[in-house]
């Protein structure tokens, strides 16, 4: 994938979350009826259509420099994210927390997104975006969990244990 089809596709997502809808069938439905295979396309060739940017305005009141936007660099030295944290017990315990957290967002990728999920480098530069997707998901997951009983620990996300 290249950069300019990596940028679109990020844009398409962004579309997506934006307009509330899941697929690039559902997408396409608010572009007057394009298909998905049209927008697989327009995010290979990496040239998002200008008349898509003026939907997405007029229906959603999202600009085209909002959906363009770089991505944040969302980083962290290790040892920032630490931050007091002055023994080894305490930094083993925030690693275990990490770890918990990565686990409960990997799942939540596969389930959500199934088969068609962004590369690692695309998720990790949406996902500050989508926290509150997250969020609903995990609240979710305890619904469940309510009426199913205990099924995994998903107390690195705000979950019970």
């Amino acid at each position: 994938m290249n950069k300019q089809e990596a940028s679109s596709k990020i844009v398409a997502e962004r579309m997506k979350k934006a307009a509330g809808v899941r697929t690039y069938a559902e997408l396409g439905e608010i572009f007057d009826g394009i298909t998905s295979q049209a927008i697989s396309s327009a995010i290979r060739r990496g040239k998002i259509p200008d008349h898509w940017f003026l939907v997405m305005a007029e229906k959603f009141g999202v600009t085209k420099e909002e959906l363009c936007q770089p991505p944040q660099n969302v980083t962290m030295n290790l040892e920032q994210s630490w931050g007091d944290a002055n023994s080894d017990m305490e930094r083993e315990r925030f690693q275990q927390d990490l770890d918990g957290l990565f686990a409960v967002v990997k799942r939540w990728q596969e389930e959500e997104h199934g088969a068609d999920p962004l590369t690692s480098m695309q998720f990790i530069q949406l996902f500050h975006e989508r926290i509150p997707e997250l969020g609903e998901w995990i609240k979710k997951q305890k619904g469940t969990i309510a009426e199913n009983g205990p099924q995994e620990n998903l107390s690195a996300a705000g979950g019970e244990s």
